[in-house]
């Protein structure tokens, strides 16, 4: 299912969509992979472990090349959503949508969902919106809970992408 999952995304940016956007200016260029949760049947950690998994398959399926640690040409000092068109490895950018969450939560999913996408991330590719409590619709399983409730230390991905 796995190498299912990373054929789509790989189709999903072809060439020939990539070979007719090349005139449209930089900015029109980008393509997005938009998740989303289904905050009713997952709790916030479920959730988290789910982008664990999927996370190595999708940046193996979209990005060309995982910079090292040491990578010098990564956009340090970028605006967000701006990466450098030189060694940016990612062919398009990931948004973590509709967290629908409390302000309290923001950071906690913000650290979270950069761990399980960590090239997005440094190279400003990554955008999550938590998307405030004043967000109507169905809650997560565990929505009286608060960060402090949680345990300190994130599990790490138990899968690996060959």
């Amino acid at each position: 299912m796995l190498g299912a999952l990373q054929e789509t995304l790989v189709l999903w940016v072809t060439p020939d969509a990539c070979e007719q956007l090349k005139d449209r200016p930089r900015s029109r260029r980008k393509q997005y992979l938009y998740l989303r949760p289904r905050r009713a049947l997952f709790r916030r950690e479920e959730y988290v472990g789910l982008l664990r998994v999927i996370g190595p398959v999708v940046e193996a399926a979209l990005c060309s090349q995982a910079p090292s640690a040491d990578d010098v040409r990564a956009p340090h000092n970028a605006v967000e959503g701006e990466a450098e068109a030189e060694g940016d490895p990612c062919r398009a950018d990931i948004v973590i949508q509709d967290l629908g969450d409390r302000l309290e939560w923001a950071d906690w999913w913000r650290t979270r969902v950069q761990e399980c996408f960590p090239t997005f991330a440094k190279w400003k590719r990554l955008g999550v919106d938590p998307s405030h409590d004043d967000n109507p619709g169905p809650k997560w399983m565990d929505h009286e809970q608060t960060p402090v409730d949680l345990p300190t230390t994130t599990p790490t991905a138990q899968c690996c992408v060959s």
